[in-house]
């Protein structure tokens, strides 16, 4: 009897590392998706920083979706 309780204390353990690990994996994804897509925005900023008129500073740059980007300022 001692024998199947520790047995399931066990797998109860097991599932919980397993839980956390999908956790991390998640986390894991969404950091390198983050890192991958980095140097896109850095290309995209300094794009916008050499086609903007010396003297014209912007205050704000909206991304309405995946196409459109609204500078003000």
């Amino acid at each position: 009897m001692a024998k199947v309780a520790e047995v399931n204390l066990i797998t109860a353990k097991i599932k919980d590392i397993e839980a956390k690990n999908g956790v991390l994996q998640s986390k894991r994804n969404a950091i390198q998706a983050l890192q991958k897509s980095r140097p896109e925005i850095v290309h995209f900023i300094d794009a916008i920083a050499r086609v903007t008129p010396d003297g014209v500073f912007l205050t704000k740059i909206k991304q309405n979706n995946w196409l459109y980007v609204n500078p003000s300022g």
